[in-house]
């Protein structure tokens, strides 16, 4: 039957030419809008690499910047909250960062030569917070985020890209330098990450250094794990901290689970599937309203035709051959 249509309205192609272009057109925004979320299902259904489940982000403010507070003070501020948070005993960990998935504000672009990857310096309880999966050598310690060591720990696509497997951890410089540097001794390797649900596994470099040693972006954020049974943090915090800190100079941004940073990330792309699908949808049906249109515009020329023939004795099988 689709067949007799199709070629109906094939040989009738000049008074049903708006639907034969209908189909073609209808054709080629089913095949990429197929091809659309057919690539942004598979980015989703790849490993972040990280956990970010009981995770809170905490955004310290400047009310009044003058020429009087300088990065010591900012810094004793931000280590005094910093103390506070890890002595709550609700909190498991907490970091310092610029960047965090789903909330990420500057990422760094770097590369050695022919490598490229995104920089991140961080701190030793990083990989703590974000729960990294470490897949070999080991992550920073105290000493050596203090100190601003020359160490790194790179993702695994890196690894496989670039080094040979047998000798991924420990001082190398096959690659050259760059800027009178040599690439850092690998220490660690960690499974690739992903910023959002909706891209690819970034390569990604973790340097060591602690980032409340530089204000050029303002604070720092914080990322702070609780323990799972913790249901209401928010309030705990603004009891523990939030209340115990009064300096006019200084503020804090309502504390935010890093699962909203998450929704807000997504919404972009999700918002994309909706449209595409609502607007796939509404050619599919005008295609059904048409093709159902000449479908029954050719039965009611032929009723009287077909009436005749069954009358006559024919079969439904032979009337669909005609």
């Amino acid at each position: 039957m689709i067949a007799h249509i199709l070629k109906y309205i094939w040989n009738q192609k000049r008074s049903n030419a708006f639907t034969f272009v209908e189909i073609i057109i209808v054709s080629i925004v089913l095949f990429f809008t197929i091809d659309f979320i057919t690539v942004q299902i598979r980015l989703y259904l790849m490993p972040v690499g990280m956990s970010v489940d009981n995770v809170w982000q905490l955004q310290l403010i400047q009310r009044n910047y003058n020429d009087k507070t300088t990065d010591t003070i900012r810094k004793a501020h931000l280590m005094h909250v910093e103390q506070l948070i890890e002595s709550m005993p609700e909190t498991e960990c907490v970091t310092t960062v610029r960047n965090f998935p789903f909330m990420q504000n500057h990422r760094t672009y770097g590369g050695y030569n022919e490598i490229h990857f995104f920089r991140e310096d961080v701190t030793e309880t990083y990989a703590q917070v974000t729960a990294l999966e470490l897949l070999k050598g080991r992550w920073f310690t105290q000493e050596e985020v203090d100190n601003k060591l020359g160490v790194a720990v790179i993702t695994a696509d890196i690894a496989d890209k670039y080094f040979h497997k047998d000798s991924v951890l420990g001082k190398t410089k096959r690659l050259g330098k760059v800027n009178g540097n040599d690439f850092p001794e690998v220490i660690g390797v960690v499974r690739p990450i992903k910023y959002t649900d909706f891209e690819k596994p970034q390569s990604t470099m973790f340097s060591p250094n602690r980032i409340d040693e530089t204000f050029r972006w303002g604070f720092p954020q914080m990322a702070i794990r609780v323990k799972p049974q913790v249901s209401n943090f928010p309030e705990i915090f603004d009891q523990e901290v939030r209340e115990k800190i009064r300096v006019a100079e200084f503020g804090m941004l309502p504390i935010k689970h890093v699962a909203t940073y998450r929704e807000e990330a997504n919404q972009k792309v999700t918002n994309q599937i909706v449209i595409y699908g609502v607007v796939t949808g509404f050619l599919l049906l005008t295609i059904f309203l048409g093709v159902g249109g000449i479908f029954w515009k050719r039965v009611l020329m032929r009723r009287s035709e077909i009436g005749l023939r069954m009358a006559l004795g024919a079969t439904s099988r032979n009337v669909n051959k005609i």
